[in-house]
């Protein structure tokens, strides 16, 4: 007897071995289809063990044999198998197995461990039962592994002595042992016919054919001309490792069709990253199972310059305008030149810049200011005569140039002291009023290149550097001189105030809007900046003050004061923070406006006309400021005119919702004579009106865009009558 407990401890430890070896070594092997055939070499072995502790007396005949119960769970065990080899959806059956495995696995103890005879027959019975049911559900070599498992179970029925059971048990695992032997590895080339493998290789993009584990099976041509790989470095490999794709994304199956598809780079042999677009695609056999995945790769090589062009080009444009407010938010000299250097650094991805000042009498070019700290002392103690150099051929002809590391022509001078090591340049004029105030130079040290469109960016950024550099040289001499700064105040024609960041109250005043307003200092210095408006006006008043805290300046197209003897004036207004020592104030400028409001009323006679019309009539400025509304306009918008005549498109947005609507047609306008469109006005609920709007353009001198002329009409209306309303 001793001999077959030994043969069944064997052969289940060398099928065990066996099966763990494959796992290891061949790449296709699925743990999960081998999952049965460890559990039954796993109860063999343990068999061979009980047994010979029988043998032994260690242990009763009868506690032996329970370790049987192994195999009431194979049915489960297989469910399991089958379910993660062929990704079917979670079959009831398994729960079902489980539950019956359970319960016939607690019932046979307590029968066992009883000594009630019958009970431990009606158990045996049981699981036979079982397992003989359970072949039902199963086809090929697991039926048969489930009518041995209930064999073993009937086997128990015999006498104790029965060697049945452990011939049973030496059958199992010799059949197991075959299947691991037999079973061919694999091969990708043979596992598709000639028609496919043609297929595959017929296809104009580059391919993959993955098996559902994201292994690669197959490439096509196209694919490795692509990768420069060959046949046998990709087969077998994973083909997560040819790509650099998101750490969450696999190789496999997915429901989502965001899951199927995305961007990422090929990692090609000579190590090129290339932008690929990436698709997954289920291939499925003759049962609809899904047995292997289809990569198909198209090369984005094109796309990702072109979107990369125009992120650069976007990005310009948007640091472009956050200068424009950088540059506007301080007029301290340094912080100005500061601010200037830095952007147009970030413009062009330069390493250093440095801002010349022109002496018109000396005909010299002086840097007042350089980004280059470690030549700080000598670029700062270096002048350049106009007509030599980049620099001053530059400010001599008024044109930007551009000399690169490789160029021939080298014009450009080196400044005493500094490194000779190779460095591009690009300078440009600083023009202001038509006069040459000084000159901008960028410098890219090492081989690296300035291109024409650099110059095209900075020739609108300097433009505005030149104004804002000479604005912030008036403003130093207005504040290096608070006598002249004084007197500049309040005789200026503007209306000026200067208001307390925290309180919005009034802390001086010029005598412009002493005289205009008919109060005195002592009566503005008890009020806020927004009690000089009407009350509708004040709310835009007040958060004007609340931008200008914020952002430190803003402004105002137009908006009405009222004086203390109760006359309206229209006027703009621009606000700023400006700082004395470590004081600041805002300054409140308004500009009466009072001639341009009446420019428009002299038209009374076409005014009288757009007020007898039964339609909306709306006239704007070019900079969307509301200049005239008709009364029907007013109705149909729900605004009134002192806020119509007070604000602009944007402003009057914020404060009626009906407004709002006319900001989209404004962007829409942009760059075009005219724009027909149809526009619905108010919510559904709100009694909504179905209007097509026409807004015509007012040309005045020399066919300069003047003032926009929207009128809204029944959608009824044929759009090509427009035409015969233009002015």
């Amino acid at each position: 007897m001793m001999a077959h407990e030994i043969l069944l401890i064997s052969m289940g430890l060398t099928g065990m071995g066996a099966i763990l070896w494959r796992l290891k070594t061949v790449p296709d092997e699925n743990f999960w289809g081998r999952l049965p055939s460890l559990v039954i070499t796993l109860y063999v072995t343990l068999q061979g063990i009980a047994s010979i502790l029988v043998y032994l007396g260690e242990i009763p005949e009868m506690h032996g044999r329970l370790v049987a119960i192994f195999l009431l769970f194979l049915p489960v065990i297989m469910s399991i198998s089958r379910q993660k080899t062929t990704l079917q959806d979670k079959a009831p059956s398994t729960i079902l197995w489980l539950a019956i495995a359970l319960a016939i696995t607690i019932y046979i103890p307590i029968m066992y461990f009883g000594n009630w005879h019958t009970g431990v027959i009606s158990a045996a019975l049981f699981a036979s039962a079982f397992l003989g049911f359970a072949m039902l559900s199963f086809r090929g070599v697991q039926r048969l592994f489930l009518g041995l498992a209930a064999l073993i179970w009937i086997s128990y029925l015999l006498p104790p002595e029965s060697v049945a059971f452990q011939g049973i048990g030496v059958f199992m695992a010799t059949i197991i042992f075959a299947s691991i032997v037999l079973t061919p590895q694999f091969n990708a080339a043979g596992s598709f016919n000639f028609q496919v493998r043609d297929c595959i290789k017929a296809l104009t993009e580059p391919c993959l054919v993955l098996d559902l584990s994201g292994k690669i099976k197959l490439a096509n041509d196209e694919f490795i001309n692509l990768s420069g790989f060959n046949q046998k470095e990709i087969t077998g490999r994973d083909a997560i490792d040819f790509f650099d794709i998101p750490s969450d994304w696999r190789f496999k199956l997915a429901p989502s069709e965001t899951l199927r598809r995305i961007r990422c780079r090929l990692l090609s042999k000579n190590g090129d990253s290339i932008p690929v677009l990436l698709g997954l695609n289920e291939v499925h056999n003759a049962k609809r199972q899904a047995c292997n995945l289809l990569c198909l790769i198209q090369e984005e090589k094109e796309r990702t310059l072109l979107e990369g062009r125009i992120k650069e080009e976007s990005a310009r444009f948007g640091s472009l305008y956050e200068t424009s407010i950088a540059l506007s938010s301080s007029l301290e000299i340094k912080d100005v030149l500061r601010s200037i250097s830095r952007a147009a650094e970030n413009l062009t991805k330069a390493d250093t810049c440095i801002i010349f000042s022109l002496d018109h009498a000396k005909q010299m070019l002086k840097p007042i200011f350089s980004t280059d700290e470690a030549f700080d002392v000598e670029v700062m103690n270096f002048e350049l005569p106009i007509g030599q150099g980049l620099t001053g051929t530059v400010v001599s002809d008024g044109k930007a140039r551009i000399q690169n590391y490789d160029d021939l022509a080298k014009v450009a001078k080196h400044i005493p002291g500094t490194t000779e090591e190779p460095e591009s340049l690009l300078s440009l004029p600083l023009i202001a009023k038509d006069l040459v105030i000084g000159a901008l130079t960028l410098y890219k040290v090492g081989n690296r290149k300035f291109e024409e469109d650099d110059i095209k960016i900075l020739t609108v950024f300097a433009s505005q550097a030149s104004a804002i550099i000479e604005t912030s040289r008036l403003y130093m001499r207005l504040k290096a001189s608070e006598k002249l700064y004084r007197y500049t105040v309040d005789f200026s024609g503007d209306l000026i105030f200067f208001v307390d960041p925290e309180t919005g109250k009034i802390t001086d005043s010029n005598e412009k809007a002493q005289k205009l307003l008919k109060y005195s200092k002592t009566d503005f210095a008890s009020m806020c900046i927004w009690e000089l408006h009407p009350e509708e006006s004040m709310p835009i008043a007040k958060n004007l003050w609340q931008e200008a805290k914020t952002t430190g300046w803003g402004r105002l197209g137009e908006i009405e004061y009222i004086s203390r003897d109760g006359v309206i004036t229209p006027a703009s207004a621009n606000v700023s923070m400006i700082f004395t020592g470590e004081v600041s104030s805002i300054q409140w400028i308004a500009k009466d406006i009072s001639e341009e409001k009446r420019a428009v009323e002299k038209s009374g006679f076409i005014q009288q006309i757009f007020e007898r019309l039964g339609e909306g009539i709306l006239i704007t400025d070019n900079h969307a400021r509301t200049l005239y509304a008709n009364d029907t306009f007013c109705k149909m918008f729900r605004v009134t005119k002192s806020q119509i005549a007070s604000g602009d498109l944007v402003s009057l947005a914020g404060v009626c919702d009906r407004m709002g609507k006319l900001t989209d047609y404004w962007s829409k306008l942009k760059g075009m004579d005219y724009l027909i469109d149809s526009i619905t006005i108010g919510a559904a609920s709100d009694s909504s009106l179905e209007k097509t709007l026409y807004v015509l353009p007012y040309l005045g001198e020399n066919n300069n865009l003047k003032y926009h002329v929207w009128f809204f009409y029944p959608a009824v209306r044929k759009i090509e009558k427009a035409l015969e309303y233009q002015l």
